[in-house]
């Protein structure tokens, strides 16, 4: 009797340290997360981290962590963490990348499907003269239309503004299918604006969806402040090309496929060679992310890794940013200010 009483005691004492244990893990984990929440939120490095980055992370500080969660809870939250990862990744690849080669390949891009842009102060008036001649449901050829817009823009534009110039940019209207076209026999199509694209933000919209929809099918990443540098010329609209982009799922990359990106990357710069330790971590995620759906892949020791991992590359970005941040005065998400790399 007292050998069973001797071995229920030993046995009740090795599950008190083992969850005592568990819950000292699940502890820590929160504690790492909470800090790197304050770290995002500090006066310093709120307005420069990712929004997306900021509010994946504190979905994840409200995730349950420990072992006695449920399946539901902890495939969600390694599909958090990976969902942090893959943006992350996708944010310092764009920082590392070479400012002027990308946009380069971007217009050629546009080009190549017979379309153009020609500066945000250009572009602009000739999609508002686009609204003024079809704005009220009126019905033109693509010959009249071009001369039209032609008419009023080369004595302010006269060497950007040409027959050619505007009908490529009418050209990146019609690829995103802004028009109704009516067919007439032995004569050219009338072209009339669609009905819910007879306002300039709408019909502006479109237009920015279908540049950055040729980028993505050119491999071409940018971020939203880059979009916005690009195609207005400052930083206000933003918000807009990150909706835009959501909707075209732009950074739906392959994860894998953003991770080798990244590490040739940072294998070719040695200025960063202080994020080179972030690939295992990344690698690791890729790995759950490929298993997601097998049994074994979101037990709670893979949680703890998951976490642990994605707590190391989200303080690894931040110190990145504090780095360009104290060398530099200021940091931006549309240019690499240490190798000068401006849009």
């Amino acid at each position: 009797m007292a050998a069973i009483k001797s071995h229920s005691s030993s046995a009740n004492q090795s599950n008190y340290r083992k969850k005592n244990h568990q819950h000292c893990i699940e502890m820590e984990l929160n504690e790492k997360i909470q800090l790197v929440l304050s770290l995002i939120k500090s006066n310093e490095l709120e307005h420069f981290c990712p929004h997306a980055i900021r509010r994946k992370m504190l979905a994840l500080s409200r995730c349950p962590l420990g072992p006695n969660s449920s399946d539901d809870d902890r495939m969600k939250i390694m599909r958090t963490v990976i969902a942090i990862g893959n943006r992350v990744a996708f944010e310092l690849l764009i920082k590392h990348s070479n400012s002027h080669r990308i946009i380069s390949s971007l217009w050629v891009a546009v080009r190549n499907r017979g379309c153009q842009f020609l500066g945000p102060a250009i572009q602009e008036e000739v999609l508002k003269l686009v609204i003024l001649a079809l704005g009220d449901g009126t019905q033109l050829t693509r010959k009249v239309l071009v001369l039209y817009i032609l008419q009023r823009m080369e004595k302010i534009y006269p060497l950007q503004a040409t027959k050619t110039s505007v009908g490529h940019v009418v050209q990146i209207l019609y690829r995103a299918s802004c028009f109704e076209i009516i067919k007439r026999e032995s004569e050219s199509c009338l072209m009339q604006l669609k009905e819910q694209y007879r306002k300039y933000n709408d019909l502006r919209r479109e237009h920015d969806a279908q540049i950055i929809s040729m980028a993505l099918e050119s491999g071409i990443r940018l971020s939203p402040e880059q979009w916005s540098s690009l195609l207005y010329g400052d930083q206000r609209h933003k918000s807009n090309m990150q909706s835009i982009i959501d909707k075209l799922n732009a950074t739906n990359a392959p994860f894998d496929r953003l991770v080798d990106q990244l590490a040739k990357t940072l294998a070719e710069e040695q200025d960063y060679v202080h994020l080179a330790d972030t690939i295992v971590h990344f690698r690791r995620l890729v790995q759950f992310e490929q298993n997601i759906d097998e049994e074994n892949t979101c037990q709670h020791s893979n949680i703890v890794m998951a976490v642990d991992s994605i707590i190391l590359i989200v303080t690894k970005m931040i110190t990145f940013i504090s780095y360009i941040y104290d060398r530099t005065g200021s940091y931006s998400l549309y240019k690499n200010p240490m190798k000068n790399h401006f849009i």
